[in-house]
Formats: structure tokens, sequence, C-alpha cells
């Protein structure tokens, strides 16, 4: 099937939709804003960008908001921490967390952060290091490649 096809494009878009319904449940968290569409250069692949602070008042919403966006997923997804001023530890746990579900049900994703938080990660988890990058544009381009899109 092509992929401009209605069908496929449809499809697309209630992935779209499922992110950002995800992500709009928990963006009220104190010091912490998440917001989730589709890459401006690729609609079809969800940003979810994060901005403010991850920490003690905010970590458990940012943990839930990031289970709910690996159980909304079917495929690839962009995390945007470029924002994220501070992360604490348990931020950082629920990234790596993220990231393993993401793993074990074989779904593609990227991160893009600022040194503060792609840094910790790279020490704290092996795996994350590859999935790190500095640019939007890559993320995107890594979470395109792997999908097949």
């Amino acid at each position: 099937m092509p992929s401009n096809s209605p069908i496929r494009r449809y499809e697309i878009d209630l992935n779209i939709v499922r992110i950002v319904r995800a992500a709009s449940r928990f963006s009220s968290a104190p010091g912490l804003q998440i917001v989730a569409g589709g890459a401006p250069s690729r609609p079809e692949i969800p940003v979810v960008a994060v901005s403010g602070e991850v920490d003690a008042r905010s970590s458990a919403a940012f943990a839930a908001a990031l289970q709910a966006l690996a159980d909304a997923r079917e495929g690839g997804v962009v995390m945007d921490l470029s924002g994220v001023e501070f992360i604490d530890s348990s931020g950082l746990a629920a990234l790596i967390d993220f990231g393993t579900v993401m793993r074990d049900r074989n779904l593609t994703w990227s991160l893009c952060a600022l040194r503060s938080v792609a840094r910790p990660l790279r020490i704290l988890d092996e795996h994350m290091g590859r999935l790190i990058v500095d640019d939007i544009g890559d993320a995107v381009a890594s979470v395109r490649g792997n999908d097949g899109r």
C-alpha cells in the first residue's frame, strides 16, 4: 500500500492522537510541560516535547506520562528533552524504564537532550547512548530510518 494512501494516513493520525492524549493527561505537573504532536518535517512521527524541571514535585507525573506513551505506541516516537532544565535521579530512572519498555516491545524511539540530561543517561545505561542525539532533526531521522517509513 502506498505510504500516501488515505488508509495509511488515517492509521498514522490515530497513532498521533493516542500520543497527544497520553501526553495531555500529564501536562499540568508543577514546573513541567509535556506537549505532543507530529514532527514538522515528518508529521507521521510523533514528537513528545518536555520542558521545565523533572524533580520531586513532577517526577511521578513524568514517569506516568512515559508509561502512558509507551502503552500508546505501535511505532516510533521522538522524545525532545532539549527544554528540560533539570532532571533528578527519579526522572533519569523513569527514562531508563521507558527505554527498557520500548526495547522490550521492539518499538523505536530516539531522544534529543541537552548535555545535562544526556550525559547522566549515557553513564547510567549503556543502551541509552545510541538513542541520544543532539538535534531534533537527527532524532526524527533515526526513528524514521528504524521504522522503515
